[in-house]
């Protein structure tokens, strides 16, 4: 009995293993699709995925306040990579542009939120999954500010669905410690201090602690995935 026990764990193990290592693989090859246009691959993508792992586990450890369970962290991370699918709507004209918006092409830029929850919300078959319920409220909202300054519906605090307040930190961290064709990568000492000052919008005061205190991990992820690249190369 304890051996036919064994041997079904390695399997459920076995299977769990492969069907997680087949989501990042997608999740790849995804990221290389949505970040093809800015000359950055599938980095960003793969990026805010681990920032918003680890910053999802340190949080949990600090609060209850919020109705996210260690199980639901690797579905979290997985949604993650959908947050721009909506920039597939918009003209790639201003997608890839190198340089700064015009106004009303950021106007234009800013509608990404809401493609990206529509696109979400029309796959009817799987609409009540967690995972695409996290999908959708990181796609629609991951742009709102703690303030209510954001876009598209200008919610305020936890009005804002966390998912979508974890991711929205991420993408923001992720933006200014990398390098793009109209900005220099910050260091991860000055992007944390731009965040902190409020330079890159309103975050949850407890998220922006918790990215504190992880971005020393962060920044390893950064630097063993330069690595990888180069070796790969």
């Amino acid at each position: 009995v304890y051996a036919e026990q064994k041997r079904l764990i390695s399997a459920v193990t076995r299977e769990m293993t492969e069907k997680e290592r087949n989501a990042n693989v997608l999740i790849e090859v995804f990221g290389e699709i949505a970040e093809f246009g800015n000359g950055s691959g599938g980095k960003h993508v793969r990026n805010i995925g681990k920032i918003t792992e680890r910053l999802l586990e340190r949080l949990i450890t600090k609060t209850d306040k919020y109705d996210v369970k260690s199980r639901d962290i690797f579905l979290i991370r997985t949604a993650s990579a959908l947050h721009d699918v909506g920039k597939f709507v918009v003209p790639a004209e201003i997608v890839c542009k190198p340089g700064k918006l015009t106004a009303e092409e950021y106007e234009v830029m800013k509608k990404h939120a809401e493609y990206g929850a529509k696109i979400i919300d029309g796959v009817d078959k799987y609409r009540g999954e967690p995972l695409m319920r996290y999908a959708y409220e990181i796609c629609r909202w991951h742009h709102e500010r703690y303030d209510g300054r954001g876009y598209p519906d200008g919610l305020k605090g936890d009005e804002i669905p966390i998912v979508a307040q974890v991711v929205s930190v991420c993408d923001v961290y992720d933006a200014l410690i990398s390098e793009r064709p109209y900005k220099r990568a910050y260091t991860n000492d000055e992007a944390l201090k731009m965040i902190k000052n409020g330079e890159c919008g309103a975050f949850n005061p407890l998220i922006i602690e918790c990215l504190d205190e992880c971005s020393d991990k962060f920044g390893e992820i950064i630097e063993r995935e330069k690595k990888e690249n180069s070796d790969n190369d």
